[in-house]
C-alpha cells in the first residue's frame, strides 16, 4: 500500500495518516484512531476545516487538528433511529453534506437526517422518490435549499425548503 497522504476509500478500510494498515474502530488522536469503513463511505467538509465521514453506521469528525470523535451512530446499521450519539443509528448512508450553521445532512436510505454538532440526530425528511428508490445525492445552494435526488428515479429532483431541514 502506498504511503497515506490523508485518508483515502478503500473496499474495508480507512486509513488516516498514521494508520494507514489498521483497521477498526478507535476514537482519539490521529495517530491512535481507527476506521472500519465500508465500500460506501461518505466525506464532506466544513469552512472550519473539520472532515466528517459515514464509517459503520456512525459519523465521526476529524477535527482540523487530527482528532478523531464520533459524533452519532452506534455502528450497528439496524435501523434509522433518531437520538443523541450513540443513542442513533444509520442504516445506509449514501451522502453527506455540512451546513454553514455547522450541523450536517445526511441521506439515510429514504431519509434525511440532521447531525447536531453536538451529535444529535433528527429525521427531518422521508422522500417519496418510491418504494425500490433510495436518496443518493444531497446538496445545498446558497439560500439553504436542499436538493435530493434518488436512484432509480432518474431526472426527478426534490427540493426541501431552508426551514425544513
Amino acid at each position: 500500500m502506498p504511503p497515506c497522504t490523508g485518508l483515502r476509500r478503500a473496499p474495508t478500510r480507512c486509513c488516516s495518516r498514521a494508520n494507514p494498515a489498521r483497521s477498526g474502530y478507535r476514537d482519539g488522536p490521529a495517530s491512535e484512531a481507527l476506521f472500519s469503513i465500508s465500500s460506501n463511505a461518505q466525506v464532506a467538509a466544513d469552512v472550519n476545516g473539520n472532515v466528517y465521514v459515514s464509517d459503520s453506521g456512525r459519523i465521526r469528525k476529524i477535527s482540523a487538528n487530527g482528532t478523531v470523535t464520533t459524533l452519532a451512530g452506534d455502528g450497528t446499521g439496524s435501523a434509522a433511529r433518531d437520538g443523541s450519539g450513540a443513542a442513533a443509528s444509520f442504516t445506509t448512508t449514501n451522502a453527506i453534506v455540512a451546513k454553514s450553521s455547522g450541523s450536517l445532512l445526511v441521506a439515510d436510505d429514504i431519509l434525511v437526517r440532521r447531525v447536531s454538532a453536538g451529535g444529535t440526530v433528527i429525521t427531518v425528511y422521508k422522500s417519496e422518490l418510491g418504494q425500490y428508490s433510495r436518496i443518493e445525492s444531497l446538496a445545498l445552494d446558497s439560500k439553504g435549499t436542499l436538493y435530493v435526488d434518488g436512484l432509480g428515479y432518474v431526472g426527478r429532483l426534490e427540493a426541501v425548503p431552508p426551514g425544513a431541514s
